[in-house]
């Protein structure tokens, strides 16, 4: 009866993240990317249900011997329920705040920036194919764009901004610096050059803290049990450090999409 009670559970769950799915599908209003972090975040949140689900028809080592890192079955049922939690509280914070700006077609023209909008899906697809590699030229090339556009608003050169991150003990400071730093420093550009949030809400503090909480919480787990196996809380780290990234390139899209400001997608 308990395990009838269970499936159920988890098949309602399943078909109301299908319906919000849908729902969030259809909202055209909504920003682009704000929109695929959710759809994401509840695409990993069905994954997860429905291998919760199978556990109750199959055994446990079924999925272990097809799934997993090494034959570790928790990986598979873990990690998109980690992703997904993660995902969708980020979403919410895009959502939340005042001063909205949503007509991005409205007759107010802005200041023409240099450089040009990339594609959130290529610089996904190059973060995750290098490895996290290209972070570094992403980085370089961000940096640059808002010291050509925002000079006095950025208090690091693209070269200190990347270099820094290669000093040894001080890179430890350094990328802690840049992950509160970067995002600070663009919201303040937002506020002084434009007044109003542009494309989605943006929290910085907020974001970095949240961010920064998933990892530590991610790396205790991984050396409490002390299991190299524990692929989880790596994946864990590396994917939440690269919604930063995008975030932050979405946000810097933003600015090029308004009126005046129209350029040509970087392949990135």
């Amino acid at each position: 009866m308990d395990n009838v009670l269970s499936i159920a559970w988890f098949i309602m769950y399943i078909m109301i993240y299908i319906f919000i799915l849908v729902f969030l599908s259809q909202k055209k209003e909504m920003n682009i990317f704000v929109k695929g972090l959710f759809i994401v975040g509840f695409s990993f949140a069905i994954f997860s249900n429905i291998i919760q689900l199978m556990t109750y028809q199959l055994s446990i080592e079924f999925f272990r011997s097809n799934f997993g890192w090494d034959g570790n079955f928790r990986f598979v049922q873990r990690f998109p329920s980690m992703a997904s939690y993660f995902l969708l509280i980020f979403g919410i914070s895009l959502l939340v705040g005042t001063d909205y700006y949503t007509n991005i077609n409205s007759d107010k023209n802005f200041q023409k920036l240099v450089g040009e909008r990339r594609s959130i899906g290529v610089l996904l697809l190059l973060f995750i194919v290098t490895l996290g590699i290209y972070f570094y030229f992403w980085l370089y090339k961000v940096v640059k764009d808002l010291k050509n556009n925002f000079e006095t608003d950025i208090p690091y050169t693209p070269g200190k901004a990347v270099g820094f991150l290669f000093i040894p003990i001080f890179n430890v400071y350094w990328s802690i610096y840049i992950l509160f730093s970067l995002p600070l420093n663009i919201k303040r550009i937002e506020e002084k050059h434009y007044g109003e949030n542009v494309g989605f809400h943006f929290h910085p503090v907020f974001i970095s803290v949240l961010i920064l909480v998933f990892i530590i919480l991610s790396y205790i787990q991984f050396f409490a049990e002390i299991k190299i196996e524990n692929i989880e809380s790596i994946l864990f780290f590396e994917t939440a450090i690269i919604i930063l990234w995008l975030t932050i390139q979405a946000k810097l899209n933003s600015f090029f999409e308004l009126k005046g400001n129209s350029q040509s997608i970087e392949n990135a």
